[in-house]
C-alpha cells in the first residue's frame, strides 16, 4: 500500500471517526432532549396536580368552614330562641308578681278602708250610746223629780210590774199551751171514734152477709 492511499484510509477512518462521533452526538442531544422534555411534563403535571391538590384542599376548607360557620350560626339561633323564650317566661313571672303584688295591695287598701270605716261606725255608736245614756239619765231623773219618788222605789215598782208582766206572759202561754192540748186531745178522741165507727160498720156488714148467705 503506498502513502498516497494510506492517507486516504486515514482521512476515511477520521471521517468515519467524526461522522459517527456526530451521529452519537446527535442521538445523545435528542435523547436528553426527549429526557428534558419527559422532565418538563412531568414536572408540569406534577405542579398541575399540586395546584389542583391546592384548589380542592382549598375548597374543602371553604365548606368546611361554610358548613361550621352554619352550625355555629344555628347554634347560636337556637340560643338566642331559648334566651328569648327565657325571657318571655320571666317577663310573664314578673307580671304575675306584679298582678299579685297590686292585688294584695289593693286588698290591704280595701282592708284598711273598711277598718277605718268600721272604728269610725264603733265611735259613732259609741258617741250615740253615750248620748242615748245621757238622754234616758237626764229622763229617768226628771222623771224621778215630777213623780217625787227616790231611785229605789222606782226601781222596786219597775221590778214589780215587769214581775206582773212576765207573769201575765207565763199565764197567757200556759193557757194557750193548755187550750192547744185540749184541742188536740179532741182532734185524737174525733179520730180514734170515727175508726171505730168505722170498725163497727164493716164488722156489721160482713155479720149481714154471713147471716144472709
Amino acid at each position: 500500500m503506498t502513502s498516497e492511499q494510506l492517507v486516504y484510509v486515514f482521512f476515511g477512518v477520521l471521517t468515519s471517526a467524526g461522522l459517527g462521533f456526530a451521529i452519537a452526538t446527535y442521538f445523545y442531544r435528542t435523547k436528553l432532549n426527549i429526557l428534558n422534555a419527559n422532565n418538563n411534563s412531568l414536572i408540569n403535571e406534577a405542579k398541575a396536580k399540586a395546584e389542583k391538590i391546592v384548589k380542592d384542599a382549598e375548597l374543602i376548607s371553604k365548606e368546611d368552614t361554610l358548613r361550621r360557620k352554619e352550625e355555629l350560626n344555628k347554634s347560636f339561633e337556637n340560643i338566642r330562641l331559648d334566651l328569648r323564650d327565657q325571657e318571655k317566661r320571666l317577663e310573664k313571672r314578673e307580671d304575675a308578681i306584679e298582678d299579685k303584688a297590686r292585688d294584695m295591695l289593693k286588698r290591704e287598701r280595701l282592708t284598711d278602708v273598711l277598718q277605718n270605716q268600721l272604728q269610725d261606725r264603733k265611735n259613732e255608736t259609741d258617741i250615740k250610746n253615750k248620748k242615748f245614756a245621757e238622754i234616758l239619765e237626764k229622763q229617768e231623773k226628771r222623771l224621778l223629780d215630777i213623780s217625787g219618788i227616790s231611785r229605789d222605789h222606782a226601781e222596786k215598782m219597775l221590778f214589780e210590774n215587769l214581775e206582773r208582766t212576765l207573769s201575765k206572759q207565763f199565764a197567757d202561754k200556759l193557757k194557750k199551751h193548755d187550750d192547744q192540748l185540749k184541742d188536740s186531745a179532741k182532734e185524737s178522741a174525733r179520730k180514734i171514734l170515727a175508726m171505730a165507727v168505722q170498725r163497727y160498720a164493716s164488722q156489721h156488714s160482713v155479720e149481714s152477709t154471713v147471716s144472709t148467705v
